[in-house]
């Protein structure tokens, strides 16, 4: 059994962080944007809170779609790093 090096595991964990930061940012950016945007929006216009309503699932649609797109390029980056 071959016993991976150090130096190979501070690279995994320094992406793993790095991966963890990423997916963080899709998750809480656009449901917070959604959230200011909607209020001020319905306030504006007098829709309470169909307009709110409707950001936050755009919000939401951003947010899987971020996460998907991150993972799978994070996924594609390890396959790449095994196959060296």
């Amino acid at each position: 059994m071959v016993e991976p090096k150090k130096s190979d595991n501070k690279e995994f964990q320094r992406q793993g962080l790095q991966l963890f930061f990423q997916l963080s940012g899709w998750l809480i950016g656009p449901i917070v944007i959604a959230l200011l945007v909607g209020q001020w929006l319905d306030q504006k216009y007098q829709t309470k809170p169909w307009i709110f309503f409707s950001c936050l699932m755009v919000a939401f649609i951003c947010t899987c779609v971020g996460i998907v797109k991150e993972s799978r390029q994070f996924i594609k980056d390890l396959e790449n790093q095994g196959k060296k």
